[in-house]
């Protein structure tokens, strides 16, 4: 036995020697373990890069940096590699500013405002999305044939500019201050009436159209308003088929596909009605009345028909004025204390006969004796059949109700009897 023989000093080292063996081994595995799950979260995160060569050298990057913490190490990227998602934000995880694609990047606009059109060339379907840079062209164009380059340009944008109300309205600005009459401009416009008309504005822009281009050329565009006509009843809609009433009076083919439509049913159209039997001669007149004439005494109480029958009184033949006295004579006495019938009232007393007016004022004269108080509106009727009468009827008549004259509406009653002793003296 060696004399440097210690049992319990080497078994001590044998000890420390095997535990710092295992520690290695260990911390070797350890460290392996750790390895291979990093590199499969980097060819995990980067599988869509197909270039080898550029994924060697970012695996010896990787490497290089595996001593630091990896929730330090996961942010770090070199400069090939496109960023994560910014988790910070909202969840349509956009990518970071620095990470737009150029395509997707808006073009840098000057906040400076227009000072001439040459200016936008070449920029229009850029300047046109943005509102400010709409009131600016608006008011930098002129119309002149110089600056046809602009309505050449701006047609490459009406797929931009048709879908919203506000390109619409700047269509519409323009338009306006066309000087020179443009085809490929006015082409343009017509090809797209039936989105036109989907907004408020684009009925004033197809106005505009109707009453600027021959009748030949905007048929069409008529028939496809008037297809639409049933849909709409807003006030821009309104004036547009006015419009074209006036503008083909003497087209068959428009006005016939206007009377096809029932007009008693759409009431929020009679002022349509109105212009057509204001415009049309009176044989088609008698053809339309004959739509109204079974309701024609319902009518009375919706102001809107009101309307439509003072225009049959006014411009309908004698015969449909005839066929109007024969249907509100027995109502006379409702009529003249309802609104609004008593403008229908009012407007027999200008039109009738002398022996219709007179027998009116029988009535009336009636009224005013065994009713205990009045409308407001009676003293207008009066005042119509005052002047509308001959002088011994006025006469008779004024006699008969100044008892009664309590129940009348006196400073109105006293002007009308001073504007008749006026024409008397006369």
């Amino acid at each position: 036995m060696s004399r440097n023989y210690n049992p319990d000093y080497n078994h001590r080292e044998y000890q420390i020697t095997q535990q710092r063996t295992d520690d290695r081994r260990n911390k070797y595995t350890d460290h392996e373990r750790s390895h291979k799950s990093r590199e499969y979260d980097y060819r995990r995160d980067n599988d869509k890069y197909k270039d080898k060569d550029r994924n060697k050298d970012r695996e010896k990057e990787y490497s290089r940096e595996r001593r630091y913490d990896r929730e330090e190490s996961k942010h770090r990227h070199d400069r090939d590699v496109k960023p994560p998602y910014d988790r910070e934000r909202s969840d349509d995880r956009k990518y970071t500013q620095e990470y737009i694609p150029q395509s997707q990047q808006k073009p840098e606009i000057s906040e400076q405002p227009l000072t001439s059109l040459y200016e936008a060339k070449g920029q229009l379907s850029t300047l046109v999305r943005i509102s400010e840079k709409r009131k600016q062209l608006t008011s930098l164009y002129n119309g002149t044939t110089a600056e046809q380059w602009f309505l050449d340009e701006l047609l490459t944008c009406f797929d931009v500019l048709i879908p919203r109300q506000s390109g619409i309205t700047f269509l519409y600005s323009i338009n306006r201050k066309v000087r020179q009459p443009y085809e490929p401009w006015y082409s343009a416009i017509i090809s797209n009436v039936p989105a036109f008309l989907q907004y408020p504005t684009g009925p004033l822009l197809v106005i505009d159209l109707i009453k600027l281009l021959p009748e030949s050329v905007v048929e069409d565009v008529a028939y496809e308003c008037i297809s639409m006509l049933r849909e709409k009843s807003d006030e821009q809609y309104i004036s547009l088929y006015i419009d074209i009433i006036r503008k083909f009076s003497k087209n068959d083919k428009i006005i016939s596909q206007l009377f096809e439509f029932n007009w008693p049913e759409l009431k929020g159209h009679q002022e349509i009605a109105v212009e057509l039997i204001s415009t049309l001669p009176t044989s088609s007149t008698d053809n339309l009345f004959t739509k109204y004439a079974s309701q024609i005494s319902y009518m009375t109480q919706d102001i809107d028909f009101v309307h439509t029958i003072c225009a049959f009184l006014d411009y309908g033949s004698p015969n449909v004025r005839e066929q109007i006295f024969a249907l509100m004579m027995p109502s006379i006495r409702d009529l003249s204390m309802r609104d609004p019938s008593w403008n229908v009232l009012v407007n027999m007393i200008v039109t009738g006969s002398n022996e219709q007016i007179k027998k009116i004022a029988e009535i009336l004269q009636q009224l005013i004796e065994n009713s205990p108080t009045l409308p407001p509106h009676f003293d207008i009727v009066i005042s119509r059949l005052l002047i509308s009468l001959q002088v011994q009827d006025r006469i008779n008549l004024v006699s008969n109700i100044m008892p009664h004259i309590d129940k009348l509406n006196k400073p109105k009653f006293v002007e009308t009897i001073k504007y008749i002793s006026m024409l008397w003296n006369e």
